[in-house]
């Protein structure tokens, strides 16, 4: 779309402009006036009875006077002429002013034109943006609430396991220990005596030794493997807390880009805003200046139809 070559304040600018030449204008016409209703009396007295009116200096051409028109009592025919040449010359000012004014409303058609189809293009972007925010989130939602099914199946899972192999850890440790703690009495009621001699002795003793330290290491086996289970449990929660914290970043970074977005479409709806309530003040100027001017030109015909 091709870019205008003026800009609010070069219209602002013309406006005064305008204004400036439209008061010169009604200065002019007012002293036009004056001189206008001199001529009607003179007109209006016998021949011998008019006096010498000199036309007010309006900056308009004048019709060209003899050396001996200068000093002669001017005739009804030179004050007509002149009369008409004061009208042209108001008229020539008046299509002039119309003119511009004309053609500044022509500039601010063209920059109201310009705002509405900025206008229309920030809306479009706006709802383009707003479509691409809300499709977004619902991705970001989707993605979260699929990461938090797997993270809570896969926690539950783990937990259940290593419940069950913990269970089953205790109840296997508590057994060896029942069985240990009976050896033991068995070994402090016998004394060595009838409860050994079935083992022969000393060797008996030994060999319920061995079998202690067998429950032992199997008790601390099933110890270090509960840990170990314990500790995979721990570190899985810790990946799905970081996969977690990384899906919160996303959706963090997701709701900054969608604030900038939203500060964008707040600023360009703020500048649409001033540049359409510039086009309606140009507007209203535009139009007084032509009301002004048709007022002008309306006095100048009444003034053209009393002197005719």
């Amino acid at each position: 779309m091709p870019t205008p070559s003026f800009s609010i304040a070069d219209l602002v600018d013309e406006v005064r402009s305008l204004r400036e030449q439209k008061a010169a204008l009604e200065g002019e016409k007012s002293l036009l006036e004056s001189h206008v209703g001199l001529l009607s009396q003179q007109l209006m007295l016998p021949p011998g009875e008019r006096t010498v009116t000199e036309a007010p200096d309006t900056g308009a051409s004048k019709p060209p006077k003899s050396p001996d028109a200068e000093s002669a009592e001017p005739s009804d025919e030179s004050s007509v002429e002149q009369l008409s040449a004061v009208r042209a010359a108001l008229d020539a000012e008046a299509d002039a002013g119309i003119a511009a004014t004309l053609a500044l409303g022509s500039e601010i058609r063209a920059a109201e034109a310009d705002a509405e189809a900025s206008r229309r293009r920030v809306a479009s972007a706006e709802e383009e943006l707003r479509r691409s925010v809300e499709e977004l989130e619902a991705e970001l939602e989707r993605l979260a609430a699929r990461e938090r099914r797997a993270v809570a199946s896969a926690v539950s899972a783990e937990r259940r396991r290593a419940a069950q192999a913990t269970a089953s850890l205790e109840e296997a440790l508590g057994a060896a220990q029942d069985a240990l703690a009976r050896r033991e009495e068995a070994l402090d009621l016998d004394g060595g005596g009838g409860y050994g001699g079935g083992y022969g002795g000393g060797g008996g003793v030994d060999q319920e030794r061995q079998l202690r330290a067998e429950w032992m290491a199997k008790c601390e086996h099933h110890r270090a493997r509960s840990t170990a289970l314990q500790e995979e449990v721990a570190a899985l929660r810790a990946a799905h807390d970081d996969e977690l914290r990384r899906e919160r970043s996303r959706a963090e970074g997701a709701e900054g880009r969608l604030a900038q977005a939203e500060a964008a479409a707040r600023a360009a709806g703020a500048t649409r805003a001033q540049a359409e309530r510039q086009a309606a003040q140009l507007s209203l100027d535009f139009n007084a200046q032509v009301h002004e001017l048709a007022l002008l030109r309306q006095r100048a015909e009444r003034a053209e139809q009393q002197l005719s």
